[in-house]
């Protein structure tokens, strides 16, 4: 039969239980501690210490509350308002959409370009196979830009000197070939001597006004060339296109245009002599890719 529990004998169970354990453990701790009446020196020192204490504690928040409101004050005055700087951030944001946005429409109206110059190339009977777009990575080292290096190589089919255009306008040649990357040697280049011909815009179409003619590059953007005055029945003038007719280059680039005359006069040695300046009708600083011809 079960014993039953009521709230008067758990509560002299409980207080048996708290005896018995206080009890165990005084008599198994090594230091038995036993409390003593506190001396009148000790009732003294608390007596005083708790005022005491009770007076510097609020002292000792002082210093920490100075702190953080000086540190506040200077938030305050450093940090720019939220509104402020929430329309600096947007401001922000809009430049780097307008650039982005920027360099999307630069990029196709790059493409569109390539596009049409591939299409007028293909028409001129040249296999699409043979038209490879590459990059420009990098320049000569120097003022004078003599040749360029763009990321296509062996690995993408470029093996031989092959001829390159931008804008369907002759910019050079390549020079040497590697694994990944090639180099372009510039028309500009003061080595490149190439055979061309001067002809004039007309209403009606293209006049040749010098026939057969020698371009050497120059370097830092220009070429120039000696023609007879006798060659030449009409005074070439700034303007003047000057077209590929050289029988060494592929036949897909022939009478393409090499440049446009700036500047006519007579050399002072051979005053029977037109001295001819021509510049590049692409500047290579302002464009990022070109396409190189592959077919013979």
């Amino acid at each position: 039969m079960f014993f039953k529990m009521t709230a008067k004998r758990w509560f002299w169970m409980l207080l048996l239980a708290c005896t018995l354990w206080a009890w165990f453990g005084i008599r198994t701790s090594p230091k038995t501690a036993v409390w003593t009446h506190p001396s009148f020196m000790d009732r003294t020192q608390q007596f005083v210490s708790k005022p005491v204490d009770m007076l510097l504690t609020p002292i000792r928040f002082v210093p920490k509350l100075l702190q953080q409101a000086f540190f506040s004050m200077v938030t305050k005055i450093l940090r720019p308002p939220a509104s402020a700087a929430t329309t600096e951030d947007t401001r922000n944001r809009i430049r780097i959409l307008e650039n982005e946005l920027l360099y999307q429409s630069g990029r196709n109206a790059l493409l569109e370009e390539h596009i049409r110059a591939q299409k007028i190339l293909v028409d001129r009977g040249i296999d699409p196979r043979y038209l490879l777009q590459a990059t420009i990575t990098g320049f000569q080292a120097g003022a004078a830009t003599n040749t360029v290096i763009l990321d296509k190589g062996s690995h993408d089919g470029v093996k031989g000197p092959y001829p390159v255009l931008s804008e369907l306008s002759l910019i050079g040649r390549i020079s040497s070939v590697g694994p990944k990357v090639s180099t372009l040697r510039l028309i500009t280049d003061p080595r490149v001597k190439v055979q061309a011909s001067i002809v004039r815009r007309t209403p009606t179409g293209l006049v040749a006004i010098v026939s057969n003619c020698l371009v050497t590059g120059v370097g830092q953007g220009r070429m120039e060339t000696d023609t007879p005055i006798a060659s030449a029945p009409v005074k070439p003038l700034p303007g003047d296109l000057v077209l590929l007719t050289d029988p060494e280059w592929p036949v897909a680039v022939r009478n393409t245009v090499l440049g446009e005359v700036t500047e006519v006069g007579r050399k002072e040695s051979r005053f029977l002599l037109y001295d001819i300046h021509i510049i590049p009708r692409v500047n290579i600083h302002s464009i990022s890719s070109v396409i190189v011809v592959m077919g013979e």
